[in-house]
């Protein structure tokens, strides 16, 4: 290690800055300086290093929160307290920043890598944090690429530091120093180094290991900073000087992101490649163990890049066999993501679908529908879809739970005449012809799914909702509880809120009130332990709650809740209609309990739209009619937060965010002009004159996370 002593200096002095930003291309010691620093703070730090995976805001979320409690500056106890949430930049960020431990300055939170990120929930995910921190916690970022993150008005507020290439590029003194660390003979021209180099720190350092090893051409003018150049210099300097077995291991080991002697053995199909990687550690050849045992390695990134160039140009028909090799194996060793990873690499569609099925409805039952949604949609890409009604039908469940309209009728139809036994289960659930077929195409996927099916308790569930809304309680009642007797943890966590809640509301039209009680608690532990607070489903369970609070004149608690339920009102579509048209029938009542008439009658007109396209739902249309009938005379209603639209709430999350109108319109696919009318609106509906005040009133409301 070379320490940095007047870069460390510098980012050490900039106490007032929010962030601290590392941005250059691979190979300029980014994280080198980042341990330096992490190693030397005299304040609690946390380390976080990004990968593809962390796309999924949810996955990332859980990581800050692990980081930072790993790093002691979480305050004791509230471990529980920030779950994995379905909706992490809007709820999960405001609520880990409250678990920190109190004081402004906290400490500092070291995040590598950011580059892995793509998807712009990620990005947001990491702006809302920022955001939400205000100076608490110093953040700092090493990215190859420009960030996406509000750096342009941090920057105008004297916020952030910025250190780029010109800035972490090798002086004289520091070239000299490395190649004497390395142990290169005196007689180099550190100058003309530098001249070839630019300083580029790994430019110099890969000069030292070949001017050491004494490869054949090799000078301190040979190498330059480029990657063309380099790419040349790993050919000539080191890969060329090793033996033709370990160089074919080195190139067509380069498509795994990680590296065991068991895991090698299967891509190569060969023996002995354990002892080819400790030699290979043992030559320094840029290859970094990630445990102690040093059983799993890593490439640099760098020198994998290049590793997966000289491959695609020596063997380029050799790569998806690579990968299918690489799948196979880690399905086989019980890591099925990383096997789809590998999968989706080499373009294995049956491989991607089968995984799919299999471990789908586990991950959306944990929160993460997005990692959900991102192998949904490269099977559609690829029409995997089609031919995979299991892979559809779970895209179109998953989709309706997170209240996603549009890709759950694309994904619908594409399984409207399939005779899976899902198929029909999420036909059912949709009820789209009635609630006599929806009973009936319940019991067939039944009967269809095999014995022990992890897929029965859900269609249990389903014949109870349509037996529910058809009036034949008692029979409803029975299966629910058979439903959830029969769920297993992580895997049925959405089947078995559903049943809890319907049960709470049943036992409180009989007058059960401790029943309902138990049922509902169950219910909303299962919700917060998985993060399905967020999915439309759940919004049943917070009405409920809401209500028994009611009942028991706990008014604080009944807020609350209806406020958790008002939230997800915009995901109660007809992706779901019964289950939408019920949880607004129950929303509009609470409400109503809780005097607050002019919100029960605007999600009575909005559970209206719903009717109007499917109006087959047994006795809900009546419940509707009725309840719409019984509120004619009780006049309009007072204007405040129960009457925002399901637009607006739609809108809310995002003004408590950093995003400018125009920003908020890209996200909500629609104009500046109307986010600021939608604005406007919820101003006047909280009384507020400006988008603080409408944020700060909102967060009382309990209208942003909790």
């Amino acid at each position: 290690m070379l320490e940095r002593a007047h870069l460390l200096d510098r980012v050490r002095s900039v106490d007032d800055a929010r962030v601290v930003a590392l941005v250059a291309p691979a190979g300029y010691g980014k994280t080198t300086l980042l341990t330096q620093w992490m190693t030397s703070a005299s304040m609690p730090a946390a380390w976080l290093s990004l990968d593809p995976a962390d796309n999924d805001p949810v996955g990332l979320l859980s990581h800050l929160w692990a980081s930072l409690d790993r790093a002691g500056m979480i305050v004791e106890g509230k471990v529980g307290d920030v779950r994995f949430s379905s909706r992490p930049a809007a709820d999960g960020i405001p609520r880990l920043i409250r678990a920190l431990h109190p004081g402004r300055e906290v400490g500092l939170l070291f995040i590598d890598h950011l580059d892995a990120l793509r998807t712009r929930a990620a990005w947001d995910v990491i702006a809302a944090l920022i955001h939400h921190l205000d100076g608490r916690v110093q953040v700092i970022l090493a990215s190859r690429v420009e960030p996406r993150l509000p750096i342009a008005d941090l920057r105008a507020r004297g916020f952030v530091v910025e250190l780029t290439a010109s800035d972490l590029a090798f002086d004289e003194g520091e070239a000299a120093l490395l190649l004497d660390y390395v142990g290169v003979e005196p007689g180099y021209d550190v100058a003309d180094l530098m001249i070839n180099t630019e300083g580029w720190p790994v430019g110099v350092y890969l000069a030292a290991l070949a001017m050491k090893s004494g490869s054949s051409g090799v000078s301190p003018t040979s190498v330059r900073g480029d990657d063309v150049y380099i790419a040349r210099y790993l050919r000539s300097a080191m890969l060329d000087r090793l033996s033709e077995s370990k160089r074919a291991f080195l190139i067509r080991t380069s498509v795994l992101n990680r590296l065991s002697g068991p895991l090698c053995d299967a891509v190569l199909e060969t023996t002995g490649s354990e002892r080819l990687l400790q030699s290979l550690v043992q030559s320094n050849l840029l290859i970094v163990p990630l445990d102690r045992v040093r059983e799993w390695h890593r490439y640099h990134h760098m020198f994998q890049d290049l590793l997966q160039a000289e491959l695609r140009l020596r063997e380029p028909r050799a790569v998806d066999g690579l990968h299918r090799r690489a799948a196979k194996w880690f399905e086989s060793n019980g890591q099925p993501e990383l096997a789809i990873h590998h999968a989706q690499a080499a373009g294995d569609v049956p491989r991607v679908a089968r995984l799919l099925e299999r471990i789908g409805r586990i991950t959306y039952s944990t929160g993460r529908s997005d990692t959900v949604f991102s192998w949904l949609d490269w099977l559609e890409e690829r029409g995997g879809l089609v031919s995979h009604p299991a892979a559809s039908s779970l895209g179109a469940l998953a989709a309706a739970l997170s209240g996603d309209a549009l890709r759950s009728a694309r994904w619908l139809d594409l399984i409207a005449d399939q005779s899976h036994p899902l198929a029909r289960l999420v036909s059912a659930l949709h009820s789209r012809s009635g609630v006599a077929a929806m009973i009936a195409d319940a019991r067939q996927a039944r009967d269809d799914f095999p014995p022990g099916s992890e897929w029965t308790p859900a269609c249990i569930a389903v014949e109870g909702l349509g037996l529910l809304w058809l009036g034949d309680t008692d029979r409803a009642d029975s299966l629910f509880a058979q439903a959830i007797s029969m769920t297993e943890p992580l895997v049925a966590v959405p089947t078995a809120t559903v049943a809890l809640s319907e049960r709470a509301l049943i036992a409180m039209q009989s007058r059960d009130w401790a029943g309902a009680e138990t049922a509902c608690a169950t219910a909303l532990r299962l919700i917060l332990d998985h993060g399905l607070d967020g999915y439309s489903t759940s919004a049943l369970t917070f009405v409920v709650a809401a209500r028994l609070a009611r009942h028991r004149n706990d008014i604080p608690r009944a807020r609350e809740m209806l406020a958790r339920a008002v939230r997800l009102r915009p995901q109660l579509n007809v992706s779901l209609p019964g289950i939408s048209v019920q949880t607004g029938i129950e929303m509009a009542r609470a409400h109503i309990e809780l005097a607050e008439v002019a919100g029960a009658k605007l999600i009575l007109r909005e559970i209206r739209v719903i009717l109007d396209q499917c109006p087959d739902l047994g006795l809900l249309p009546v419940q509707w009619e009725e309840l719409t009938r019984s509120m004619a005379t009780m006049g309009p209603g007072k204007v405040g937060p129960s009457t925002l639209t399901t637009a607006e709430l739609r809108l809310l999350p995002l003004l408590a965010s950093h995003h400018t109108f125009p920003e908020i319109g890209e996200r909500l696919y629609i104009s500046r002009h109307t986010v600021k009318t939608q604005a406007m609106s919820i101003y006047r509906k909280l009384g507020a004159s400006s988008r603080s005040e409408a944020v700060r009133i909102a967060g009382e409301a309990g209208l942003l996370g909790v």
